[in-house]
């Protein structure tokens, strides 16, 4: 992985049901803009019925990886960048100014998995007001 200046990490383990109504990784912040940069997901059961789970924006406007539900099996680590599991869609490049990160399923309820933990390595960018 590259040398990254401000980069911060991310780390939780959510309930499926939070997924699926979307969880706030990191909280938006005035004149701030995150880039994620890396991230993995570990399904705790199959995530049988979704689309994907996605990290992106908390305005879901722009999202970063798209894990896609066929690797979301029991224990599986998925990482970003993976060619079919872990799609970088916009890996590496910035989110909306002052919008958060969440992690929030696509489609239908995740099904039979009981939580999903995730890590999202990110930077922080300070942006200037202007008038």
């Amino acid at each position: 992985m590259a040398a990254y200046k401000n980069l911060r990490a991310a780390y939780g383990s959510s309930a499926v049901a939070a997924i699926d109504a979307g969880v706030t990784c990191v909280p938006g912040a005035k004149q701030r803009t995150y880039t994620v940069v890396d991230a993995w997901v570990r399904s705790h059961g199959t995530a049988a019925t979704c689309t994907s789970v996605d990290i992106s924006d908390t305005s879901a406007t722009v999202r970063a990886v798209v894990f896609t539900v066929g690797g979301l099996t029991n224990h599986t680590t998925l990482r970003a960048g993976t060619a079919t599991t872990g799609v970088a869609t916009n890996l590496g490049k910035p989110l909306t100014t002052e919008e958060g990160i969440m992690i929030k399923t696509v489609g239908a309820a995740i099904g039979t998995a009981t939580d999903i933990e995730w890590c999202v390595l990110y930077t922080v960018t300070p942006t200037v007001a202007t008038i």
